[in-house]
């Protein structure tokens, strides 16, 4: 990742996340005491650095957002633009899981490999609502414009756009 692209997420992110305040005050605040913004700031972060010469840095923030937010989200995952997290605490994002653009993430929600060493990671669509308690694991694929209940277990694909899923294992239970 070029600085150029970090610049350009990091902007997306901030720009999506402040909705229509305008001002220097709202950038502060924004940026230094904003944990929603300070948790995506720490990942993009971590990827520049996971992928730079300086890829020891990526481990200190990694920390930071473990320490603070109760937070992983792997260096290594995929997250598109205008990435927005609701509540910054207990979010867990492994390593290969690949995430669209827009893209809204409540507390406690997990989204990784089903089994230990397992090399399969879901693959979120644009446009996706994912509510406080998720769990979205293993080879499954979640479509664009889909909402993921709260305290739903995601283990088979959602592929009907403009769906919302929920439940245990989640099921379709209508359409948007």
């Amino acid at each position: 990742m070029s600085f150029k692209e970090l610049n350009r997420l990091i902007k997306s992110d901030f720009n999506f996340l402040k909705g229509n305040k305008t001002g220097f005050k709202n950038f502060i605040v924004t940026v230094f005491f904003n944990p929603k913004f300070q948790l995506i700031f720490n990942y993009r972060l971590s990827v520049y650095f996971e992928k730079s010469s300086f890829g020891f840095l990526n481990i200190i923030i990694y920390y930071i957002n473990l320490i603070f937010f109760s937070s992983e989200i792997s260096p290594k995952s995929k997250i598109g633009e205008n990435f927005r997290v609701a509540h910054p605490i207990g979010i867990i994002i492994g390593h290969g899981v690949e995430i669209g653009n827009n893209v809204t993430i409540f507390q406690n929600v997990t989204i990784g490999g089903k089994n230990i060493g397992e090399e399969i990671y879901p693959l979120i669509g644009d446009n996706v609502t994912v509510f406080a308690n998720a769990t979205i694991v293993g080879a499954v694929r979640v479509s664009n414009y889909n909402v993921i209940g709260a305290n739903s277990l995601v283990i088979h694909s959602c592929l009907d756009e403009n769906s919302i899923y929920a439940g245990l294992p989640a099921k379709k239970i209508s359409c948007v």
